[in-house]
């Protein structure tokens, strides 16, 4: 029997080839190489503000269904800090209001800022600039992944995220997981939940 995982993206149209990748690569890592990863379309999302509104429905109907559901958002600088508002506190208390039988299934991974930063590991070297300046710019997007993307990437649909997320993939799980260490907060997440 297969291990089916959804993964929720705010925008799945360009998230999904850098989340789905890294879900793919990670279950493997795990010991779960035949997973069924999906990337969830319907609800169509369209930013934070639809996850945060449907997220209780969203795990109910993809838990009832799936193995396991994976939120991969942008953290966006919701982190609390000077009076920022946190969106790991905030979604915490989202999963800690699930019924019993989806909350076992639903974790959240939040990409310190945007889930292209993960795609851009793999061509740190070529960015100019020191790794924990990328990942503490407010809008790495614009400053860093724009940059690393070719006229060639803007004929694909992700726009150069899975070329870029596999180069980011290409020295193995592990050193991806230290350069972004939420990846290996996942990783024990997932871990401890699968000895369970």
């Amino acid at each position: 029997m297969s291990f089916r995982v959804f993964v929720v993206c705010e925008d799945h149209t360009l998230d999904q080839y850098v989340a789905k990748p890294v879900i793919e690569a990670l279950l493997g890592h795990l010991g779960k190489p035949r997973s069924q990863v999906k990337v969830v379309s319907n609800p169509r999302l369209n930013g934070i503000g639809d996850v945060e509104a449907q997220f209780e429905s969203i795990a109910t109907r993809y838990a009832a269904i799936g193995d396991l559901l994976i939120f991969a958002l942008d953290l966006d600088c919701c982190d609390g800090q000077e009076g920022r508002k946190n969106r790991r506190h905030s979604f915490d208390e989202k999963i800690a209001k699930l019924p019993s039988n989806v909350l076992g299934k639903v974790v959240v991974v939040l990409a310190v800022q945007e889930l292209e930063v993960w795609a851009l590991w793999g061509s740190r070297s070529k960015l100019n600039a020191q790794w924990s300046a990328v990942r503490a710019e407010r809008d790495p997007k614009e400053l860093y992944f724009d940059g690393m993307t070719t006229d060639a990437d803007s004929k694909f649909p992700g726009k150069g995220r899975a070329r870029l997320i596999t180069e980011s993939l290409a020295a193995g799980w592990q050193s991806l997981a230290t350069g972004c260490p939420e990846l290996g907060d996942l990783e024990s997440q997932l871990r401890a939940r699968f000895a369970a």
